[in-house]
């Protein structure tokens, strides 16, 4: 039986999480800022189509190309100057195919319109690691020499056959490293779009946009822009040809009517801006590598860490740098809540537990005290090799923690009585 200690304490443990749970639930479902007034507000959407090349569909491009010009509707077009011509998922040395000349024909005439924006991405798309490796990228790991001669050289190949600057870089796979914001500096690039999470350099001038959401978001993420109270929110949507359902049937997302009529419906809103990835960039001053630290840090570093359930503000379009400042404090009370609770609820358990059980068999206390301790510290080292231990293995620290402070409180009087 429970003495009056123990049942006082459960009663003041009760009380403080439930506590605990209603400032967790009042941080996750009041709004992180007040409702912009719609009519001061303009959405920023950007489309950007990657993997354009020799080898990728010319009759879907050509169809793509026609809608643009039919609707005015400006386009960024990731280009890969010298596609591999076999799997780009393969790391053996393969040939390249050099961008056509029927391909950049079209690429020159739509860019002259001005429904398009040609933009380097990356050489020839193929993976110098395997996927296994921290998956697939063309760059990542490259040193800056080796670099610095594949992105010249695919700017140099667009430039030459299309006529216009190239400024805008997006790697492959959106993985890229330090030497590469190097090498963009240094070739005279101005905007980079990768995707939600890369690293930053605060003495880069590049202008950062990263790709938001696929194709078949874009509804819900302007329904959630309009519902946010940014005053212009950036959307950035990718798409490749593959999720054209005519193109790819298993990978395949939508159809080509599905996308005429997304179109129509994107240049029929009065408060959607569309514009190419440079227009964007030229256009709005808050596009630093400071804002895009704080995106990557509260959408991967702290947002990784929290259940599903406690993300329900994960912005899938690109916040202002004061937005997300104030989302990067909430996520930080969130995970402190949340993990506390954890540390709380298992210290709780492991105290009404421990107390019934070391009550009977003394002989416990020592080998639960000292091994619960010992697995402690094995879990504590090993995320400290592993360092990237995610939601699962951060919840699995808490609740040992709490079961080892249980644990030790609930056996301290008996092995004093002993």
């Amino acid at each position: 039986m429970l003495n009056s200690s123990t049942k006082q304490t459960e009663h003041v443990s009760l009380n403080i999480g439930c506590i605990a749970l209603l400032v967790l639930a009042f941080l996750v479902f009041i709004p992180s800022t007040r409702v912009c007034d719609s009519s001061e507000q303009q959405i920023r959407v950007v489309l950007r189509y990657d993997d354009y090349s020799s080898v990728s569909s010319t009759n879907l491009e050509l169809r793509l190309v026609d809608i643009l010009r039919k609707y005015d509707l400006p386009c960024t077009f990731g280009v890969v100057p010298y596609a591999v011509a076999g799997d780009f998922h393969d790391v053996s040395p393969q040939s390249v195919l050099p961008l056509s000349d029927e391909k950049a024909e079209i690429l020159k005439k739509a860019s002259r319109d001005g429904v398009l924006e040609v933009a380097l991405h990356g050489y020839s798309h193929q993976t110098t690691r395997k996927g296994s490796d921290g998956g697939y990228s063309e760059f990542s790991g490259l040193d800056i020499k080796t670099q610095i001669w594949r992105i010249a050289q695919g700017k140099k190949l667009l430039e030459d056959l299309t006529g216009t600057q190239i400024t805008t870089f997006i790697p492959p796979w959106n993985k890229y490293d330090f030497n590469t914001l190097r090498v963009l500096d240094s070739l005279g690039f101005k905007v980079l779009s990768a995707g939600r999470k890369g690293v930053t350099n605060k003495s880069s001038q590049l202008r950062v946009l990263p790709g938001t959401c696929g194709i078949t978001e874009v509804g819900n993420v302007v329904t959630a822009a309009r519902e946010s109270s940014e005053p212009e929110p950036v959307i950035v949507v990718l798409f490749h040809e593959f999720d054209f359902i005519e193109i790819d049937q298993e990978r395949g997302r939508l159809e080509w009517s599905d996308f005429i009529d997304l179109v129509s419906w994107l240049t029929s809103q009065k408060d959607i801006r569309l514009s190419t990835l440079r227009e964007t960039a030229e256009e709005l001053e808050d596009l630093d590598s400071n804002r895009f630290w704080k995106y990557s840090f509260a959408n991967s570093s702290l947002g990784g860490l929290l259940p599903p359930l406690l993300r329900s503000d994960d912005p899938h379009f690109y916040p202002s740098s004061e937005i997300l400042s104030g989302l990067i404090v909430k996520r930080f009370l969130l995970l402190a809540l949340f993990y506390s609770l954890g540390v709380f609820v298992s210290a709780v358990g492991a105290f009404l537990i421990g107390h019934l059980l070391f009550s009977q068999k003394l002989g416990l206390i020592c080998i639960a005290r000292y091994g619960g301790l010992a697995i402690l510290m094995f879990l504590f080292v090993y995320s400290l090799y592993d360092l990237d231990v995610g939601r699962m293995g951060a919840t699995v620290l808490a609740c040992a923690l709490g079961s080892v402070i249980g644990v030790w409180r609930s056996s301290y009087g008996l092995h004093r009585a002993k």
